[in-house]
């Protein structure tokens, strides 16, 4: 699990250095989820924040159903903690 920033999947001005890092980064998540995935491994990204910094419990509790079952069938997903 990894976090990321939501700043690849919308643009923010003056962030573009930023954003092509973190772009490369989930990429990269999402190469490796789909490699790992045959044996049973789970690689996932989460992107934080947009409009607001989201406090940890929200985060908190999207990484917690990572840890369980109901996260079982994903893979190479890049899923936004962004508020909207």
């Amino acid at each position: 699990m990894g976090v990321t920033s939501a700043t690849p999947l919308r643009a923010i001005p003056g962030l573009g250095v930023y954003s092509a890092a973190r772009g490369a980064k989930n990429a990269f998540l999402q190469v490796a989820g789909t490699e790992a995935a045959p044996h049973s491994v789970q690689v996932n990204a989460t992107g934080i924040p947009a409009g607001r910094i989201g406090d940890g419990q929200e985060a908190a509790e999207l990484v917690l159903a990572f840890t369980t079952g109901a996260s079982g069938f994903l893979a190479g997903r890049v899923i936004p903690i962004s508020g909207g």
